[in-house]
């Protein structure tokens, strides 16, 4: 099923060829959360529908400047920030009346509950293998988090404009080892 469905996992990082990986941040299937937390992964669900499939990427612009881009040997990751797909089936009608910015205050507060079940600082050229356990400093992350989120959601109803964010990942020098999905010697 990781073959077919890689659910995160990034491509290979030792091409020969200069290649780019390009990710809508919490698209289910380019982003699926590291641990297990209900939230991430409904919205990873709602990512699906609301980025992966429509309106997929041909809306999005790769060299935005808020745009996180890595680069391991030959290849480039480039993650492109995305408001929380959760909160989609609010944005749509908010905009409609103009009242976005209501729906853009409940973002903070939700996406550090959400980015609870992401490991954001890990090396993308390296597989990050699904955890039923969110560990506990992600979790202490998280709560200290918290007063920030509600100082930024105070800020964005009193007109502040809102941008996600997305923290830089952190890269090792040496060269990647290429990721390889281990199957077993016998066929079941």
């Amino acid at each position: 099923l990781g073959d077919l469905f890689p659910f995160g996992r990034p491509g290979p990082s030792d091409s020969p060829f200069k290649t780019t990986y390009y990710q809508n941040q919490y698209d289910g299937i380019a982003d699926f959360p590291a641990y297990f937390n209900v939230l991430a992964i409904v919205n990873s669900f709602a990512g699906q529908a609301f980025e992966h499939v429509l309106p997929g990427y041909a809306l999005e612009y790769p060299d935005a400047p808020n745009a996180v881009t890595t680069q391991v040997g030959n290849t480039t990751y480039v993650m492109l920030p995305q408001y929380l797909p959760l909160l989609a089936p609010l944005r749509i009608p908010a905009s409609l009346i103009g009242a976005e910015r209501f729906v853009d205050a409940m973002d903070p507060v939700l996406r550090v509950f959400v980015e609870m079940g992401y490991d954001r600082t890990a090396d993308p050229s390296q597989v990050k293998e699904f955890s039923w356990v969110t560990p506990d400093a992600k979790v202490q992350e998280a709560f200290d988090a918290l007063p920030g989120a509600f100082a930024q959601s105070r800020a964005i109803l009193g007109g502040e404009p809102y941008v996600p964010p997305l923290p830089q990942p952190i890269v090792s020098d040496t060269e990647p080892v290429t990721p390889v999905t281990v199957h077993p010697i016998d066929p079941v």
